[in-house]
């Protein structure tokens, strides 16, 4: 078996099998991982290191295995289906966590992940956090605790009612209504939610600012009875795709073919799509799915094309060199914002140059050491240690080569190599020197220039140049501020490559008169000066990539494809009615996060003013993009004197983005099939703002307080439902209903206000608090006697018409079901009346901490008062009384009732009469 000549091995009965003896042949085979679920793999630590050098991948045993290892840990503490089905999805993206967490570190996988695992034992029991409600509430339903050992436990009539709203049953019929209704076909006017990227199955972070849109929608569709129409879709991906899909193929793209891998990634984007409209579907967020926007279909092809070759032809296409950012790794071009400045750990290497004449060594320093294959002068600081060698000859330690020394004032090293080819700041300091000499060291893929005489991607050249330079180069582990890539952490070089680009200075001065008149209006100020800055500061946007998937450029002899933020404006344009009309209407609102703004948004703008004469979007909603918290063990500083580890090391929290390559991205549908797509949807808003942060953190503590308020609900009514079935002719309504019904019209109204400001965070809130109301409501007025308990179910069937109006756009499955089922029990009566006063006092009431004395000038109100008395005095927890005449203290006055504590005489509020009243008994 050792001696098969495989790509990856992967033991799964034996344990040791993997081990000083058996890796050489792995290595001999070209085993590039292994990967088994038997237990101990290794035979030693020290193995995982021999894997390591040999270059051989490790996934340890309880990373792959751990359904195994869950499927064991439900034996003792009860079994939920979807325990397994999680575990295994996680494997896949923990797997890249923990090989990402190695290369960081620069230490073997093993090692890594019992890092991680160090992590994940510090938080939350990962099953019991989630489970052990809900394995008592199915106990208690089945009627376990009366099993009689001989037939099966069935609920009987004395066991707890059931929620009011099951999601796994409840929310199905709903979507079928919704779909069966055409609910989400609208007219006008449009809204707009950025695209889904198809780079990777569905994210929480990608479903965030559709939801939001999704909102939007249905607010105007409740309270102004407009029906929009939802302007949707999703990106092709991008360079991310063709990452993704190359990960998958066991050779080359370029061995597959073009065609082929074309292919691929088509197949790649179009079941992700689906995966993501089915997803959207679950959540509730609608769409007209003849108006989804997807730029590789047929009709995206066309109008992307029709969208570059209508700016050709106005001369904004312009094709020229241009210094970009370049990963050698994958032979692909990026822009900047695909670049990061990060400071993970890193190898940093020392290249030392011979001197003609001296005995003087002069030290380089390099994160990519292949780049010294494109030196072509050595440069010293003038003021530096090395200004005695301007004007001799250093030899090159690879090819031996003479290479000038020369000087440059204001050098911000001691000594550098030049590398004009790979460097805009080398190439600009060789031309003040007059040198003119440029040597390439990478292709467009990638690969060693042959002029080097070397065959190999960078990787496999990094190793032989480290090995050519021998004692010349010496490396160091730090962490320094280098330029990465954003999806895959690699290095990035620069290097001149021709680009297109689109002119965006006609059209620049047409879009700052347009927000500065607020034409194009933002939800806040700040963003319309980040807008503002930005045209500032761009006069041509770079369209053209050097990929294989996605719009091909019309003109490209080179088969170059267009960039996907490209493809992106323009399928706003088509979202708008182009090219159908040629001058549409415009989107009246956009969805997106920042840097959507910047990518998508904004060029949007551009290109449809240069193509239609008028913005596509008229109001920019600008929201933070969604990202995670981990927690990491780091050291503290703290000098190890034989203290205890939980002292030296401390447990940080950091944020970090939702993304394919970190392997920390979370499906919606993992979520929704455990606790309701209401709760995300909840979950989701709670960890919203009003729209002026660049960045949000989706809190697990978010997603929680959204499952307990919605549970809480369901519950109750649940409950109420079940009291409802009882024989009771009495309806008797008394001011404690009368309290909750005021109070929810009064939350309707502000939750109103709060939609018109798209305050999605504060009205969430709003709701959780309001939920806690109804709450309190239900457990006082359930303590009614039989013969009363019809106030209880007409006020609840009450409640919840008011708060689905309120809170529908938000929680659209739980109040529409709760609506109909509270309407089924509350006959219809006109016994409500509009008192505001009702919520101050009893809000008043709570804040209290001693006793108090109602009263009022009205006689009826006073009965009123005295008859739902006992019930306020629970719900506000202190002793209450009723009397005619109230003696002298702290008083407040809300309607025509006064509320008079023991105290100095204070008197605030109220209306003239109720005071002149009071005053008069006070003599």
């Amino acid at each position: 078996m050792f001696d098969q000549r495989v790509d990856i091995f992967a033991p799964c009965a034996r344990g040791a099998v993997v081990n000083i003896d058996t890796i050489p042949r792995l290595k001999r085979q070209g085993v590039k991982l292994v990967c088994g679920a038997a237990n101990n793999i290794l035979k030693e630590p020290q193995d995982a290191d021999r894997l390591r050098e040999n270059g051989i991948g490790y996934v340890p045993d309880f990373l792959c295995n751990r359904m195994g290892i869950v499927n064991c840990a439900d034996e003792w503490m009860g079994y939920l289906k979807d325990d397994v089905q999680v575990a295994a999805e996680q494997v896949y993206p923990d797997t890249l966590r923990v090989f990402k967490h190695a290369r960081n570190l620069v230490i073997n996988t093993a090692k890594a992940a019992d890092l991680l695992a160090d992590i994940a034992a510090a938080e939350l029991h990962p099953i019991m956090g989630h489970r052990g409600r809900r394995i008592i509430d199915n106990l208690m339903h089945s009627g376990w605790a009366e099993w009689d050992g001989r037939s099966l436990p069935a609920a009987t009539a004395g066991k707890p009612a059931a929620d009011a709203f099951e999601p796994a049953m409840h929310e199905a019929p709903i979507r079928h209504d919704w779909d069966h209704a055409k609910v989400f076909r609208g007219n006008s006017p449009a809204i707009a939610g950025e695209p889904v990227s198809t780079a990777g199955a569905p994210n929480l972070a990608g479903f965030f600012i559709p939801l939001l849109m999704d909102v939007r929608v249905r607010a105007l569709q409740r309270f102004s009875g407009q029906k929009p129409r939802r302007v949707l879709g999703t990106d092709h991906g991008g360079l991310s795709l063709q990452n993704a899909v190359e990960r998958t193929i066991p050779q080359s793209r370029e061995a597959l073919g073009r065609e082929n891998f074309q292919e691929m990634c088509l197949d790649f984007h179009s079941r992700n799509d689906a995966a993501i409209r089915q997803q959207l579907h679950l959540l509730g967020v609608g769409y007209d799915s003849k108006g989804w926007l997807n730029p590789m279909n047929r009709s995206g092809q066309e109008t992307v094309s029709a969208v570059f070759e209508a700016l050709n032809r106005s001369g904004l296409i312009e094709r020229r060199d241009y210094f970009a950012y370049q990963n050698p790794t994958r032979g692909t071009i990026l822009v900047n914002q695909d670049v990061v400045m990060e400071p993970p750990t890193s190898i940093r290497f020392t290249i030392n140059f011979a001197v003609d004449g001296s005995k003087t060594v002069i030290e380089t320093g390099a994160f990519l050491p292949e780049l010294v294959l494109g030196a072509v002068a050595i440069a010293v600081n003038t003021r530096g240690k090395f200004a005695s060698l301007v004007g001799k000859f250093a030899i090159h330690p690879v090819n031996e080569r003479r290479l000038a020394v020369v000087g440059v004032d204001d050098l911000e090293v001691p000594a550098k190599f030049l590398v004009p080819a790979h460097s805009q700041q080398d190439a600009e300091m060789a031309a003040q020197l007059g040198i003119s000499e440029r040597l390439t060291v990478y292709d467009e893929l990638g690969r060693i220039n042959p002029r080097h005489g070397m065959e190999g991607d960078a990787r496999d050249i990094r190793d032989l140049v480290i090995r050519r330079l021998g004692k010349a180069v010496h490396q160091e582990i730090g962490s320094w501020n280098v330029p990465r890539c954003a999806r895959t952490e690699s290095l990035v070089i620069e290097g001149v490559s021709q680009q297109l680009f689109v002119n965006l200075q006609p059209m620049k001065a047409h879009l700052r008169q347009a927000i500065e008149s607020g034409e194009v209006a933002f939800n806040q100020a700040g963003w319309q000066r980040h807008a503002l800055d930005f045209l500032e500061r761009h006069d041509h946007w770079c369209i053209s990539r050097q990929h294989w998937w996605g719009n091909d450029v019309p003109v490209a002899p080179n088969q170059d494809v267009l960039s996907t933020w490209f493809s992106m404006a323009a399928m706003a344009l088509r979202g708008a009615g182009w090219p159908d009309s040629h001058h549409p209407a415009p989107v009246e609102e956009v969805f997106c996060s920042p840097v959507f703004l910047e990518r998508w948004v904004i060029p949007a703008q551009l290109i449809a003013l240069a193509i239609t004469g008028r913005p596509v979007f008229n109001r920019i909603q600008v929201f933070g993009s969604l990202s995670l918290v981990e927690r990491q063990l780091q050291e503290t500083g703290i000098p190890d004197g034989g203290i205890p580890d939980e002292q030296r090391f401390v447990m940080r929290s950091i944020r970090k983005p939702m993304r394919t390559d970190t392997g920390n991205q979370i499906q919606p549908r993992a979520l929704m099939d455990r606790f309701g797509a209401d709760a995300l949807r909840l979950g989701y808003l709670l960890c919203a703002d009003n729209g002026d942060k660049r960045s949000l953190t989706l809190s697990e503590s978010q997603l929680r307080k959204a499952r307990r308020a919605l549970k809480v609900l369901s519950t109750k009514i649940g409950g109420v439902l079940n009291i409802a079935r009882r024989n009771d002719n009495g309806i008797s309504i008394n001011l404690f209903d009368e309290w909750i019904v005021s109070h929810c019209r009064q939350v309707r109204d502000r939750a109103r206000e709060l939609y018109q400001n798209c305050a999605y965070g504060e009205v969430a809130e709003l709701l959780v608090d309001t939920i806690e109301h109804i709450k309190q409501y239900i457990n006082v007025a359930a303590r009614r006697k039989k013969s009363a308990s019809g106030a209880l179910r007409v006020t609840i069937g009450r409640v919840m018409a008011i708060t689905e109006e309120a809170f529908s756009p938000i929680c659209p499955f739980i109040f529409q079901h709760l609506k109909a089922e509270t309407a089924r029990i509350a006959s219809a009566t006109s016994g409500y009346q509009e008192q505001a006063w009702l919520s101050d006092l009893v809000a008043h009431l709570r804040s209290l901490k001693k006793e108090a004395v109602l009263s009022s000038p009205d006689p009826l109100l006073l009965d009123q008062l005295e008859s739902a008395l006992p019930e306020f005095a629970r719900l506000s927890g202190i002793r209450l009384s009723v009397s005619h005449q109230p003696a002298a203290g702290k008083t407040a006055v809300f309607g025509r009732c006064l509320v008079v504590e023991s105290g100095e005489l204070e008197i605030s509020g109220g209306g003239e009469a109720v005071l002149e009243w009071y005053r008069r008994i006070l003599g």
